[in-house]
Order: structure tokens, then sequence, then C-alpha cells
């Protein structure tokens, strides 16, 4: 029993698609990977979803109005470029305004989770010595998800995986 189409962008292949696809897959979900890295994906995804090759800011809403699901997976290819994190869920909250479908799911960082100490996981991290080299990428997602936090007129959620993420079953 397949259910209603769904799809995911993506300009990375990592864990986040590889248990994301995985899991949709086994539900029979109708999949469709929105890709930059046509044979990267293929590699990774195999025959197991279908292909859709575009670079997810060339995307136009006619190009997802078919979709039920839109899982954003994009990370961008450089931390100069960190900011995209932000610019792509604008453009993606900005084609589904006032709408209810497609459901936009976003793969925030842990920057972006509570630390328990009245402050974010991201107030944690700019304490680490020599974080320069890569901080950027937490400081955007943690933005992007003040953004999305005053969104009130999409169909939207957001999910932080934990700090360190491990392949393997999930656990409690």
């Amino acid at each position: 029993m397949a259910f209603s189409p769904w799809a995911f962008t993506t300009d990375y292949t990592g864990a986040e698609e590889k248990a994301i696809t995985k899991q949709a897959v086994e539900a029979n979900f109708e999949t469709t990977a929105i890709v930059r890295n046509l044979e990267k994906a293929k590699d990774l995804f195999g025959q197991t979803v279908s292909y859709f090759h575009k670079d997810a800011f060339d995307l136009q809403k006619e190009d997802l109005t078919n979709f039920d699901v839109i899982v954003n997976t994009f990370s961008p290819s450089g931390l100069d470029i960190a900011y995209q994190h932000i610019d792509l869920a604008a453009k993606l909250i900005a084609f589904f305004r006032q709408t209810e479908n497609p459901r936009l799911f976003f793969i925030l960082g842990a920057g972006s989770l509570k630390n328990g100490k009245g402050g974010r996981v991201l107030d944690d991290l700019e304490q680490i010595p020599d974080v320069q080299s890569w901080i950027e990428a937490p400081r955007q997602q943690a933005k992007e998800f003040t953004f999305l936090s005053t969104v009130d007129n999409v169909n939207w959620v957001g999910i932080s995986p934990g700090f360190l993420l491990s392949q393997g079953p999930a656990k409690s």
C-alpha cells in the first residue's frame, strides 16, 4: 500500500538523508529525492526512490505542489555560505504561505536545542576553543529555527537531531 507522495530536498547526502529515506521507503511512501548531485544520490539511495535533478534554489512552487510532505535536509556546500540554510527555508515558507499542504519538515542543527541552563546548545558550542572553523553552520541553523518560530501560517515542523548522531536503531 503506497501513501501520498513526499519529497526531500538535499545537496548533502549524510546520516539524516539516509535515515529519512530508509524510513520513508520502509513505510511505503512514494519518495522523490530532489538533488543537485544525481550520481552521488543514486550511489546512496539506488533505485529505492525517484529522482528530481535540480538545485534547491532553482525550485519553483510548481515543482513542489504535488507533494504532501517536503523534508528539507539541505546543507550548503561551504561554511562561507551557511546562511543558505535561512535562504532556502524562507523560499519554501514563501511558496506555501496560507496553505496546509504540503507539510514542510526542516532538519535543523543541534545548536537550536535548549541546553538545560536557560540557553541553547549553540551557546555552549560558542565556548569551545578554536570554534571558528565550523561554528557558522550551527549559528545559521539556529537563526533558521528563530525565523521558523515566527511563521504561523504555514504547516511546518522543525526537527533538531541530537548533538551527536550515530548509526543504528533509535535509543531512549
